[in-house]
């Protein structure tokens, strides 16, 4: 907590000082409208971006910079327009291309979020959040397997992803969205094949779906790394006797 109002009063004394001198170069005003961005003032953010570009009208962070903020704003279109201005410039910009994806998932234009999220994996194959946000567009046209893969590469290269991923999996369950929770579950097993938290949720999300046998091999999966598990004797025995009267 007390970094973070560190962090905060760093940011606004910075703002403060900048107010006082007008900014004269591109990067005086792209580092003002950073300021202000991170302020959550996106009016202001905008205003000092547009005045870096017109000094020098080849700033590509510029343009991407200026394009989160009118994403922020909701204002997808003009957002998209700022990455594909700074992908002009900079065809090899992974930043650009991975936020002009999340814009294209804001408008459900998934095929061209992937797309975009791709040509950003091309460029920097180690990009974890390009992986994560091109699983989140997988899911919503229900290519799952794909889904499975991209989260499973993201948690490699982050696992600290993990916790996030199964929260995810466990409000998608709740909400009884099984295939949506599986994806998830089914990520962290590939990392960590000993969680047995997320063998005994997608336990249960398979036989919600009927798929017995893949309910029981899970199930067993949790028993064979804790032979203890509350209740996965008791579900397993469920699941058997589910499957025998179907």
């Amino acid at each position: 907590m007390k970094k973070i109002i560190v962090v905060l009063i760093f940011i606004f004394a910075a703002i403060q000082a900048m107010a006082q001198t007008e900014p004269k170069t591109a990067e005086e005003y792209f580092n003002r409208g950073n300021a202000y961005f991170n302020q959550k003032e996106y009016d202001k953010a905008i205003a000092d971006f547009s005045a870096a570009l017109k000094i020098n009208p080849n700033y590509a962070e510029a343009y991407n910079n200026r394009g989160n903020a009118y994403d922020d704003k909701k204002e997808y279109d003009k957002a998209i327009a700022d990455f594909t201005a700074a992908l002009k410039i900079n065809f090899n910009y992974a930043e650009a291309y991975n936020n002009r994806g999340n814009a294209y998932i804001e408008k459900k234009e998934y095929d061209k979020a992937i797309a975009d999220y791709t040509v950003a994996l091309k460029i920097n194959p180690n990009y974890n959040k390009a992986y994560n946000n091109r699983g989140f567009a997988y899911v919503s046209i229900k290519e799952y397997d794909k889904a499975i893969a991209d989260y499973t590469a993201a948690l490699k290269i982050n696992p600290n992803y993990a916790e996030g991923f199964a929260h995810r999996g466990a409000v998608y369950f709740e909400q009884h969205q099984y295939d949506k929770a599986i994806v998830y579950f089914s990520a962290i097993i590939n990392v960590n094949p000993n969680n047995t938290k997320a063998f005994n949720y997608r336990a249960i999300a398979y036989t919600e779906k009927k798929e017995y046998d893949k309910a029981i091999a899970d199930m067993e999966a949790v028993l064979r790394i804790n032979p203890n598990y509350p209740n996965a004797k008791e579900n397993l025995e469920i699941i058997k006797k589910k499957r025998g009267s179907n």
